[in-house]
């Protein structure tokens, strides 16, 4: 059994082939070290921190990026994004600076991870 999974960790945006024998996983298509972990807390559907790009007013730049303050249930991440990718922020605003609080009642806030003027 095999499938594929697109990691979006860095510029590369791979296409990894995830390949299931006897119960071994086998990945091909990966480009660095991101991509072949990020495929394998996928298949293995590990709870991590979340990294995303929430929506930047008042400011030059459109995005701001931001992460979770602690890991969050793998179930929950594409609810998560969405949220965040969707989430106002106006500058200024400092590093740091919490912009969701208790994101989907898990505990965890979303914080800002520059500053911007």
């Amino acid at each position: 059994m095999s499938n594929i999974y697109y990691c979006n960790k860095c510029k590369n945006n791979c296409s990894i082939e995830i390949v299931n024998i006897n119960s071994h996983a086998y990945y091909s298509g990966y480009k660095c070290s991101k991509g072949l972990s990020d495929a394998k807390s996928h298949l293995n559907q590990e709870d991590k921190i979340l990294t995303a790009r929430a929506i930047l007013t008042n400011a030059k730049m459109s995005t701001i990026p931001v992460r979770t303050t602690d890991k969050i249930p793998f179930s929950l991440i594409p609810d998560a994004i969405k949220i965040i990718e969707n989430t106002k922020v106006k500058a200024p605003i400092e590093k740091g600076a919490v912009i969701i609080e208790n994101i989907l009642d898990t505990g965890i806030n979303v914080v800002t991870l520059r500053k911007v003027l």
